[in-house]
């Protein structure tokens, strides 16, 4: 996940630095809006909202983003948010998966590089989880994760932070939810 939004960072040095679209961030001139509208996303995704503060312009650099799921990919988004200890272990596999195709069950164990723990987290009324990303090789260097959600209607609205402090993560994944 760390790598992830590292690769996001590198992607978009140049990009925009246009209205955000997500109020009550720390560092509001720091954050640059990634170029979603130009990008493809999964089936069943509706309008999505990323962006990101880089190092020199925050305190904490951050990813945070903002997206909707209709119908059945809102109930599937729904049910992986449910439960995110499951939903990191289904990572795990299709992850070794995808580097091998030829698995067709889960992969021998190996040595963990990582740890993770999820813990609930609630903001203004609405449900989420927070997971800790602890690498073993780091110097003790961890990245949060705080994903908020709700439901409306036939839509869920979701709420992602991605930084280096548990407290930053919660309030960023907060304000991008606000703008639910």
């Amino acid at each position: 996940m760390v790598l992830g939004a590292t690769g996001l960072l590198a992607l978009c040095a140049s990009c925009s630095t246009f209205d955000t679209g997500i109020g009550d961030l720390p560092s509001g001139s720091g954050w640059r809006r990634l170029p979603t509208h130009k990008w493809l996303l999964n089936d069943g995704f509706g309008k999505a909202n990323i962006i990101y503060c880089p190092p020199a312009s925050c305190a904490h650099p951050a990813v945070v983003a903002t997206f909707e799921a209709q119908g059945e990919m809102a109930t599937r988004l729904l049910r992986a948010l449910a439960n995110p200890k499951s939903l990191l272990a289904a990572k795990r596999f299709e992850v070794a998966t995808a580097r091998d195709p030829r698995f067709k069950r889960k992969p021998e164990k190996t040595p963990r590089k990582s740890s993770e723990q999820a813990e609930p987290v609630e903001a203004d009324g609405i449900a989420g989880y927070r997971v800790t990303l602890s690498p073993k090789e780091a110097d003790g260097h961890a990245a949060y994760a705080v994903v908020l959600a709700k439901r409306e209607g036939d839509t869920v609205k979701a709420a992602l932070a991605v930084t280096v402090d548990p407290q930053a993560a919660l309030q960023e994944a907060r304000a991008a939810a606000k703008t639910f």
